[in-house]
């Protein structure tokens, strides 16, 4: 996927507005209206900049919430345009429509170096409905169309496919970045590659599982998910929270492993509490003693210590899932301190995808250690799994 066409092989001599396509789908107060993470603004950033360089009037679009193709007042952009004109230190303009007459009227008034704002996207079906007619009349604002929304690139929605039957498509600076990191991690990595995966659900993980098995060198299991592996080796896990069909979809994780020769590495304790609760009571048990009743909240210091011992011997770390209830103090050492060692490793490229994870290396502070976090939860998993994405499939060959 690391063969299509980007901002910096276009000649821009003769184009004059620019569609550009972002993810502005970040997390705002509800109660007064702020902006609690800006952080996917800033990463549109340069592709916005590189853009006004060259001479072009931008306009810029972005889904945000799910107004389900309706027009809902808390859903607007302008909030996000503000904050953008604020960061850029320029006036934004924001529109009132993404398509339609007005919109066409205005992006052909637009002089270089101006920046305007389209509308919620979603507040019309036809964006996630893939509609042709949708994508055709928002087409006709620019001369060119850059995706640089990684984030959304997995849906088949019209910004991301039919869009580009009606305007040549390329990717932007973030979007580029996003396929060269997880292209090389599939194509060339530096080894050892290890993978870590945490979270609940293993059915969320179990293609990607599978299909990093024939890629990395070790694979770390932690989190609720290995409830179901330690299951297949004969422990109980208590109250632990198992997926139906759960044991099924391990054996064959575990046949794929083994397969292609991957090592596998569970945690060897835990915490576990009384009840799904902050205010649970807590102890710290090694994983053949869960007792009935209890559930898995965190991994616990045996498992810390042997997963970092494990990092420091990796040139490649991926990680998806974080190792507990992390936002609960009492459940939050685990993903804390597997996130704290990635981000002092010096001679190891660190990415971490997912939105969870990416909330948590955030909310611990320490997004700027790591070599990339990604922009795309769904998308990263999309990407390692070997999946077709729509987004990146329908950027220009180069």
């Amino acid at each position: 996927m690391n063969n299509k066409k980007n901002i910096l092989e276009v000649d821009f001599s003769l184009i004059k507005r620019v569609l550009l396509r972002v993810d502005f789908n970040i997390p705002i107060d509800i109660s007064n209206r702020k902006i609690s993470d800006a952080s996917r603004i800033l990463a549109s950033i340069p592709t916005i900049k590189y853009l006004l360089q060259q001479g072009c009037a931008i306009l810029i679009c972005s889904h945000f919430g799910r107004p389900n193709g309706n027009y809902v007042e808390e859903f607007k952009l302008d909030i996000i345009s503000s904050k953008l004109s604020e960061l850029l230190g320029q006036d934004v303009t924001q529109l009132d429509d993404c398509i339609g007459l007005d919109v066409e009227e205005f992006s052909k008034k637009m002089q270089p170096g101006e920046i305007a704002v389209l509308q919620n996207l979603r507040f019309h079906s036809g964006e996630e409905s893939n509609e042709s007619e949708f994508a055709k009349n928002l087409s006709k604002l620019a001369d060119l169309y850059v995706n640089d929304a990684f984030g959304v690139a997995h849906r088949n929605h019209a910004s991301m496919d039919k869009i580009s039957n009606f305007i040549p498509m390329v990717s932007g600076l973030l979007l580029k970045k996003e396929i060269d990191i997880f292209s090389s991690i599939l194509q060339s990595p530096e080894r050892p590659l290890l993978s870590v995966f945490g979270g609940a659900k293993v059915s969320d993980k179990l293609r990607v599982i599978e299909s990093l098995s024939s890629v990395v060198d070790v694979m770390i299991i932690g989190g609720a998910m290995s409830a179901p592996f330690l299951i297949l080796e004969g422990l109980k896990v208590g109250d632990s929270f198992v997926e139906e069909g759960a044991e099924e979809s391990v054996e064959k994780i575990m046949k794929s492993i083994s397969k292609n020769h991957c090592e596998i590495i569970l945690p060897d304790d835990f915490i576990i509490s009384d009840s799904f609760s902050e205010k649970s009571n807590i102890q710290t048990v090694d994983k053949d003693s869960i007792p009935s009743g209890w559930r898995i909240m965190d991994i616990g210091p045996k498992s810390v210590q042997k997963f970092i011992a494990q990092f420091y011997l990796s040139k490649t770390l991926i990680w998806n899932g974080p190792m507990g209830v992390f936002e609960w103090e009492k459940f939050s050492s685990g993903t804390k301190l597997l996130a704290q060692a990635i981000g002092s490793l010096n001679e190891c490229v660190s990415v971490v995808g997912g939105g969870s994870t990416v909330e948590a290396i955030s909310f611990f502070g320490l997004s700027d250690q790591i070599s990339h976090v990604s922009t795309g939860g769904g998308a990263s998993i999309s990407f390692l799994e070997g999946s077709t994405l729509p987004g990146i499939k329908s950027l220009l060959d180069n």
